[in-house]
């Protein structure tokens, strides 16, 4: 006999729904799409090649990124089945990107092509 323990997260992104969006007006440039459940108010920030800062028991504390453009955290109430699309402004314009390796994920590595 095990015991188990239920983790319960506040809120979670439907991931058949997420989807990356080719810009029609800015061809280097993606957004991201997806809905997702809050049950309770949340922010929201995206992280484009990021790195996981970690402490000494590997618990993450924070995301880093040397992208040009810095996420933007913003606020949403409690609600289920919101939807949220990123602004071309905000989206991941590869031609920015000097290291094209840091675009993909290696198993182990701290770097991560996008987190939300």
């Amino acid at each position: 006999l095990q015991l188990t323990e239920t983790i319960r997260n506040d809120v979670n992104l439907k991931k058949q729904t997420l989807r990356l969006n080719k810009s029609p007006s800015h061809p280097h440039t993606y957004t991201l799409e997806f809905t997702f459940d809050a049950a309770a108010d949340c922010t929201l920030s995206i992280w484009y090649l990021a790195e996981e800062k970690t402490d000494a028991a590997n618990n993450t504390l924070h995301f880093e990124t040397q992208y040009p453009i810095q996420p933007n955290t913003l606020r949403f109430g409690k609600n289920l089945g919101q939807h949220f699309q990123q602004s071309v402004e905000e989206g991941f314009n590869v031609s920015l990107v000097q290291n094209r390796g840091l675009m993909y994920y290696h198993q182990g590595s701290n770097h991560f092509p996008v987190v939300i």
